[in-house]
């Protein structure tokens, strides 16, 4: 079961009229207008699921060569991005800049984490890379139809 099932059964349990589960929805303000961008999410959680910076990079470089898009790396405040020095790094932003900024992006691509979600949420194309975590479970986006 998807979290979001699992988490909409408890209002359905508690009397909220059973339905639909709709996708979740974000709002940003416009981005200024750039080159075509992606933006790249290295940082996870924990270890486990974390993909190698290698991996990071060679998709960066994958992005620049084939599809012209400009590799923008994001991470939060005190998050380490040397190893992606070599491209655009974002570290830090508030909230509202991180929103557009993955608004805007014409593909994003990183480890299952809360950026993850807001890009799908945003309907920006989203490739997420798993590690521990079940994608069924905790992947972004529609949840499994109900039955």
């Amino acid at each position: 079961m998807h979290t979001a099932e699992h988490l909409a059964s408890a209002m359905f349990y508690l009397g909220a009229e059973q339905g639909e589960i709709p996708r979740a929805k974000l709002f940003a303000d416009p981005a200024p207008a750039k080159a075509p961008y992606a933006v790249l999410h290295p940082i996870a959680s924990a270890a486990s699921k974390t993909w190698p910076a290698e991996g990071f990079l060679a998709v960066a470089a994958r992005l620049e060569e084939v599809w012209r898009l400009e590799p923008v790396f994001i991470g939060g405040a005190g998050e380490d991005l040397t190893p992606f020095r070599a491209y655009r790094t974002v570290v830090g932003s508030p909230l509202g800049q991180l929103k557009s900024l993955l608004a805007g992006a014409a593909l994003f691509a990183g480890n299952d984490s809360g950026p993850a979600h807001m890009a799908a949420a945003f309907r920006t194309p989203t490739l997420v890379i798993f590690g521990a975590s079940d994608p069924d479970v905790w992947g972004p986006g529609e949840p499994p139809p109900r039955s």
